[in-house]
């Protein structure tokens, strides 16, 4: 399968494709200049998201992103944060690999719940908001594609060697 830098790679094309295709064909949503540093990384998150069921630098990151939210949580008595985040982490131990963390539906609909919660308490960074979630499902997308051709390519060889 594949490595994690080769879904970083995959996952920044993608992410110049959906910026190439906002350009072209919706050019009034064509995020600023500012938030491409953003758009990018939130891609390149989302290109490593889908291994978050295995050990793998995803989990890492998640573990220390989430460690350092419940640390941040507790310190301004977030109790709901602190906990959404607890129950988070205790559930990504229990994923097996490829089961839901690359269910598309699943990677499209879980990450739309925290720009809806933005939208709803912060109105004025909805746009942010919902590029940020665009790009990083293009970037999940990326990494479930890859993976199912090269399972695919590998099946089909598997099948003419025979």
């Amino acid at each position: 399968m594949p490595g994690y830098r080769t879904h970083l790679i995959a996952g920044f094309i993608s992410a110049a494709l959906l910026l190439a295709a906002l350009i072209l064909y919706i050019p009034q949503h064509t995020p600023p200049l500012h938030y491409l540093p953003g758009c990018f990384f939130a891609a390149l998150l989302g290109s490593l998201f889908p291994d978050i069921d295995i050990s793998s630098k995803m989990q890492n990151l998640f573990y220390c992103c989430a460690l350092i939210a419940c640390a941040t949580a507790l310190f301004f008595q977030a109790w709901a944060t602190f906990c959404t985040v607890g129950i988070a982490a205790f559930f990504v131990s229990f994923l097996y690999h490829r089961t839901i963390t690359h269910n598309y539906k699943f990677l499209i609909v879980m990450p739309l719940s925290i720009p809806l919660y933005i939208c709803y308490q912060y109105p004025r960074h909805a746009d942010l908001s919902l590029l940020l979630y665009l790009f990083f499902v293009i970037g999940t997308l990326s990494h479930v594609v890859l993976d199912r051709s090269i399972t695919r390519i590998k099946q089909l060889l598997g099948k003419k060697r025979r």
